[in-house]
């Protein structure tokens, strides 16, 4: 049974991202568990209602749960709900270790003006902490199946260090097309170091349908938009490490970029982890 965190602060957009992930996983069994934070300085500061706030907090998730039970009727599905008074970051760590979670799936707020923020605040922070692979689903986007998933490297890490098996086995079940594109910004050909982990990388992935690709750009940004002119990206993915343009991607003076213009979900897959590591 795969265990899947679902964060949710009751908006239409955290509904999306749980629609996106029943529509998913449909075909698979689930434990979703649907967490909400009532993390504030109140709750600090007055504890003695802290347990209104929790009561409060957990009849809106048992409303959800019925919202989705009723909408999206599988019985393959089922849900535990999590009302808690913390920073959400450090609650998704706790349940990620905790609950052995395979995968988060959260959504991500647009912002305009002085408010851009990549991805939304929450996002990122949960993308820095997780230990598990997460998934962010835009604003607004509705569920498609990924037939196009876009794999970006710069090749610049040991492929034979990472699991790939949730991307794998999302490429499987839909009958995509994985497309590896290396992301050349400084226009160079590959290093002898880079030409191997190509390798290791097309070993990795030999019994799915695979295109490897080469796309230029100023950015990676830049690079990533530019692919998705000529095919529609239906999924993107990325490895998070501090070596490669992952961790440059969101140090960079252009990291607002890809957040609030991104129209497709964004798969971050951690340095170390190991796919499916509990059973019931």
């Amino acid at each position: 049974m795969k265990k899947i965190l679902l964060p949710t602060d009751f908006s239409d957009n955290s509904r999306n991202a749980i629609k996106y992930a029943v529509e998913l996983y449909k075909d698979e069994k689930c434990l979703f568990y649907l967490l909400n934070t009532i993390y504030d300085t109140d709750n600090i500061l007055h504890g003695s209602i802290y347990e209104i706030y929790k009561e409060r907090s957990f009849k809106e998730l048992e409303l959800l749960e019925q919202e989705i039970s009723s909408k999206y009727k599988n019985d393959k599905h089922s849900f535990k709900k999590v009302a808690t008074v913390n920073l959400l970051n450090e609650q998704i760590k706790t349940l990620v270790k905790a609950e052995g979670i395979d995968l988060i799936i959260m959504g991500t707020q647009g912002a305009t003006g002085a408010q851009e923020i990549l991805f939304g605040s929450y996002t990122v922070s949960a993308i820095k902490v997780a230990e598990c692979p997460l998934l962010a689903i835009p604003e607004e986007f509705s569920y498609r199946k990924p037939k196009n998933i876009v794999l970006a490297t710069d090749y610049g890490v040991d492929f034979e260090s990472y699991q790939l098996d949730l991307l794998k086995k999302v490429a499987k079940r839909n009958n995509s097309q994985l497309h590896v594109v290396h992301v050349n910004v400084n226009d160079k050909p590959l290093k002898e170091i880079e030409v191997h982990s190509k390798e290791m990388l097309k070993n990795s992935l030999k019994d799915l349908d695979v295109v490897f690709d080469e796309v230029e750009g100023n950015s990676v940004q830049e690079a990533i938009f530019k692919y998705d002119d000529t095919t529609p990206i239906d999924l993107l993915v990325m490895i998070k490490h501090k070596h490669t343009f992952f961790e440059r991607l969101f140090l960079g003076s252009q990291i607002y970029k890809i957040g609030y213009h991104t129209t497709f979900p964004f798969l971050v897959l951690p340095s170390e982890y190991v796919e499916e590591t509990t059973t019931v």
